[in-house]
């Protein structure tokens, strides 16, 4: 779920420190229109793009989202392929890869065959999900199938453990 953000705001940081992206830079520069000009892309990051920019913090998993958006108009790759090259692969999270079944995943796979094992990994390995039902029964269900900036990352504790060193090494 919502573990796929903190991902996204490092390669939104990322780009930062390349020099190719600048938190000020009012998102309509990357064509979104929230309807109010003065939204920023750290606006989104910090989840402060609701009434009047940067005064309150507001939880707004769509906004946080268009991230992806951003990011993919400026690298001219798409936010999977961003996240499993530039984070998943480099950190060898073997059991991490996006959630869900998407038909792009396949063409990606089928050209880096490298990156096959990661999406195989991270769909085998999900446990079943269950809820209860009206009657307090117990039922199985399907996954949310949605991935991007602002979630649908599948992965393990294991693969998470090595992010966390990474981030804390600066890597």
């Amino acid at each position: 779920a919502s573990i796929t953000k903190t991902f996204t705001s490092t390669l939104v940081m990322e780009q930062v420190e390349k020099g190719k992206l600048d938190l000020l830079s009012p998102v309509s520069v990357y064509g979104l229109d929230f309807g109010n000009p003065a939204i920023t892309v750290r606006n989104l990051l910090t989840h402060t793009s609701e009434e009047e920019p940067g005064t309150h913090y507001q939880y707004n998993g769509f906004r946080f989202g268009q991230l992806g958006t951003i990011l993919e108009k400026l690298t001219g790759q798409p936010f999977y392929q961003l996240l499993m090259e530039n984070i998943v692969a480099p950190l060898h999270m073997n059991s991490t890869a996006p959630g869900n079944q998407s038909p792009a995943y396949q063409t990606y796979t089928q050209e880096k065959k490298e990156m096959l094992s990661y999406f195989q990994s991270a769909i085998s390995g999900l446990a079943k999900p269950y809820e209860l039902n009206a009657n307090g029964e117990l039922v199985e269900i399907k996954y949310l199938d949605e991935f991007g900036a602002f979630g649908g990352l599948a992965s393990t504790v294991k693969d998470l453990l090595k992010y966390s060193a990474a981030i804390d090494r600066n890597q």
